[in-house]
């Protein structure tokens, strides 16, 4: 065979070959996926979740790394009937740091991404009608600490003032643990402080709602000091303020796992001691606003559980005209699942 004769046997060949790697490429991208797409965009910074109740006029917010806040009123908040309640918010920071000691704050006021990069590890329970959102902690020392936190208020049921006691349950759990190299106790620290976190007002690249740390807004204007609930030796600590309030509970654990001191004026901190076992955990009561001894105990008389079990009952309801939304994307069903619920929490 000439070469004229075999030159089109191979362009022909070379064509059909380079027109079905293009029909493969072109059958491959023309119908994006949930996986594709979320290589789009970079993930957002400064993610921040509500924690609530529907209808109620107080929520917790939770940042991306697990900071939990309280602030009923702010400097930029447009609910003018909340500023009777200014100057009573309340904050906890979760930064596991290997030496039970919380992380110092910026001498000046900063971008709070430009701390610790602005991403964190967080999900909702799949298995729960409730919100709980749980922030994960992977740690060098070779284990993880998951945070998980969902709002209850007094008696489970639908708000008469919407002003009635809410409380954010906190569990502090153990989750994973490398056997060759992880240590026999973990201690946690717990800062307590204002909430000193402010809304700079910028939309910048990627950074969404620009939170900045402003260190001079954390010092909390009451004296706080730390009880022992019981005279057992495991019925856990409260952090009281001078009017006999409870600001903060530590639900029973053993007295020498739990400790509390003031770092400097203002600013406290709890040291949490958990066995590095899976499943070993500790549970904290955050009422929004301080609350008397005995509604702490009554709420604390739940557990965990219970408070868990009553919220189940209140978001498990379904209004009988509500519609149903189901497609094959996972992501897509959760978010509009949990949507619905914001909605409901921050309306």
């Amino acid at each position: 065979m000439t070469l004229n004769k075999i030159l089109p046997f191979v362009f022909l060949s070379a064509l059909l070959t380079a027109s079905s790697a293009l029909a493969q490429e072109t059958k491959a991208t023309a119908e994006p996926n949930l996986q594709t797409a979320l290589t789009w965009w970079p993930d957002q910074r400064n993610v921040y979740t509500p924690i609530g109740w529907k209808d109620h006029y107080f929520r917790f917010t939770v940042l991306y790394n697990g900071t939990v806040f309280f602030e009923p009123s702010s400097d930029w908040t447009s609910r003018a009937h909340a500023q009777k309640f200014k100057g009573q918010d309340f904050q906890l920071t979760f930064a596991p740091t290997g030496n039970g000691e919380p992380a110092p704050l910026p001498k000046a006021p900063i971008q709070l991404w430009k701390l610790d990069g602005g991403h964190g590890l967080q999900g909702w329970r799949t298995n729960n009608e409730t919100p709980v959102l749980w922030t994960d902690y992977p740690l060098q020392e070779g284990l993880v600490i998951r945070q998980e936190i969902f709002a209850h208020v007094k008696g489970g049921g639908e708000v008469e003032t919407a002003l009635e006691p809410i409380y954010a349950w906190i569990r502090l759990s153990v989750t994973h643990v490398d056997e060759a190299r992880a240590p026999k106790t973990f201690s946690i620290p717990v800062q307590l402080s204002r909430n000193f976190h402010e809304h700079s007002q910028r939309y910048l690249n990627d950074d969404g709602i620009t939170v900045e740390v402003n260190p001079n807004r954390a010092r909390y204007a009451k004296l706080l000091k730390a009880e022992n609930a019981g005279t057992n030796g495991s019925a856990g600590l409260r952090i009281v303020e001078p009017d006999g309030k409870i600001r903060l509970a530590v639900l029973p654990t053993d007295s020498a796992k739990v400790s509390f001191s003031e770092k400097e004026q203002g600013i406290y901190a709890l040291k949490i001691d958990l066995d590095v076992k899976v499943g070993a955990s500790v549970d904290l009561i955050f009422p929004a606003m301080p609350q008397p001894m005995n509604e702490i105990e009554n709420e604390q008389a739940l557990g965990f559980a219970g408070a868990l079990a009553q919220s189940e009952k209140f978001w498990s309801k379904k209004p009988a005209s509500a519609a149903r939304f189901q497609v094959p994307e996972e992501h897509i069903n959760r978010a509009i699942a949990q949507s619905v619920k914001f909605a409901e929490i921050i309306a």
